[in-house]
C-alpha cells in the first residue's frame, strides 16, 4: 500500500513540538500535566494510523458512527414516540453532568436539561452532529461508490440531534460527494456553489428571519442577538487572540491557557465555554499554532482521494466544525487528521483496495 509516511511524521512533529516547547517555556504543574495528556492523545492517534493504516481507520470511524447513529435512532424513538424511560445505568462524566448510558449511546439524566436530542456516545448533541458530518464526508472520500444506506442513516441521525449548526453545515458535507462524482461538470458545480454562497451572504438577514419563522424552536439562536451559544462562538476567537497577545512566542501553555480562558468566561455573561480550536492553539502554543493551521489545511486539500474542489469544501467543513466546539484534545479528530495526511500526494486507489480487500458493504 502506498502511504505518505513523510507527511505523517511531519504532521506528528507539527502537533507535538509546539506543545513541548510551550510547556517548557511556561513550566508549571498545570501545563506539564495537561500537555502530557494532550501528547498522549496525539501519539495514540498517530500510532493507530501508522499501525493500521488510514483507510482502515477511516472505515472503522464511519462504522462506529453508523452503529452509534442506529442506536441513537432507537433511543430517540423510544424516548420521544413511545415515551419510555429506559433503565440505563447513570454515570457522571468529567463535566459534572449525569448521563444515562450504555456507552455506545447516551442521554441526559439531569431533569433540567432537554434529553430528547440524540447525542450518540458524546457528551452533547452538537458534538455528535459534528462527527456525523465528518463521517458523511469520509464516506465520500474513502469509498469509490458511497453507500446510500450508510449516508441515509447518518443524515437521519443528524436530524435527531437538534443541532442548528449541524443542519446548516449538512449541505457542505453533501457537496463534497457531489463534487467528487461531478466529473467534467465539477467546474459548473463549483461555480454554482459559489453563486449560491454569495447569494446567501447577500440575503443573510432575510434567510435568518425566514428560518426563525419556519422553526422558532430550532433556529431561535440565529435571530436572538443575546443567545449565549451564538455569542460564545462569536467571542471565543477574540478572547483566545487576546490571550495569544500576552505571549505570542510560546503561548500560555496548554493548562494555563485553559485556566485563563475559564477565568474570562466566569466573569462574562455572554461566554459560557471554549468553542474555538484554531484560535485556542494560538493562545496555548503561540505563533507555532499557525503551523498547526497550515498542516491541517494541507492534510485536507492535499489528499489524492478527492479533487481540489472537494478538498476545499472539506476544509470549509472541518474548519467550521473544529471552531464550533473544542477538538484540541480529541483522539478521534487527530486520527482523522493523520489519516488525511496519509492520503496526501498520489495515492493508488488500486493498491489501497487490494491491501484492504476492496470496499466494505
Amino acid at each position: 500500500m502506498e502511504k505518505n509516511n513523510t507527511a505523517l511524521t511531519g504532521g506528528l512533529l507539527v502537533f507535538v513540538l509546539p506543545v513541548v516547547f510551550s510547556a517548557l517555556a511556561n513550566f508549571d504543574n498545570s501545563n506539564v500535566v495537561n500537555s502530557l495528556t494532550l501528547l498522549s492523545c496525539i501519539f495514540l492517534a498517530y500510532l493507530c494510523v501508522r499501525k493500521f493504516g488510514s483507510i482502515l481507520m477511516c472505515r472503522i470511524f464511519v462504522k462506529l458512527m453508523c452503529v452509534s447513529a442506529a442506536m441513537s435512532l432507537i433511543l430517540y424513538l423510544a424516548t420521544n414516540l413511545l415515551r419510555l424511560n429506559l433503565p440505563f445505568p447513570v454515570l457522571e462524566k468529567v463535566n459534572g453532568i449525569h448521563y444515562k448510558t450504555i456507552f455506545i449511546v447516551s442521554q441526559y439524566a439531569e431533569t433540567y436539561i432537554d434529553g430528547s436530542k440524540s447525542m450518540g456516545f458524546f457528551w452533547e448533541s452538537g458534538i455528535f452532529a459534528s462527527y456525523l458530518l465528518l463521517a458523511i464526508a469520509i464516506e465520500f472520500m474513502v469509498e469509490e461508490k458511497a453507500s446510500i444506506r450508510r449516508l441515509a442513516l447518518l443524515v437521519i441521525a443528524l436530524f435527531t440531534t437538534g443541532s442548528t449548526a449541524g443542519y446548516l453545515i449538512l449541505p457542505i458535507a453533501l457537496t463534497i460527494g457531489l463534487l467528487k462524482s461531478g466529473g467534467r461538470g465539477r467546474v459548473a458545480i463549483s461555480v454554482g456553489i459559489v453563486i449560491v454562497v454569495l447569494w446567501i451572504f447577500a440575503n443573510y438577514s432575510a434567510i435568518q428571519d425566514a428560518l426563525v419563522q419556519i422553526n422558532p424552536t430550532l433556529f431561535w439562536k440565529l435571530g436572538d442577538a443575546d443567545a449565549v451559544t451564538k455569542l460564545t462562538r462569536l467571542q471565543s476567537p477574540s478572547v483566545c487572540w487576546d490571550l495569544f497577545s500576552v505571549n505570542p512566542i510560546f503561548g500560555l501553555g496548554y493548562g494555563d491557557a485553559l485556566e485563563a480562558y475559564s477565568t474570562v468566561a466566569a466573569s462574562s455573561a455572554t461566554i459560557d465555554s471554549l468553542t474555538t480550536t484554531s484560535f485556542f492553539q494560538l493562545a496555548a502554543f503561540g505563533i507555532s499554532g499557525f503551523a498547526m493551521w497550515g498542516i491541517t489545511i494541507y492534510a485536507l486539500t492535499g489528499t489524492g482521494r478527492l479533487p481540489l474542489s472537494s478538498g476545499i469544501m472539506l476544509v470549509l467543513l472541518f474548519v467550521i466544525i473544529i471552531n464550533k466546539e473544542p477538538h484540541t484534545a480529541s483522539v478521534m479528530t487527530y486520527i482523522l487528521l493523520f489519516s488525511f495526511l496519509s492520503f496526501t500526494g498520489k495515492t493508488s486507489e488500486k493498491a489501497l483496495n487490494l491491501h484492504y480487500g476492496g470496499t466494505y458493504a
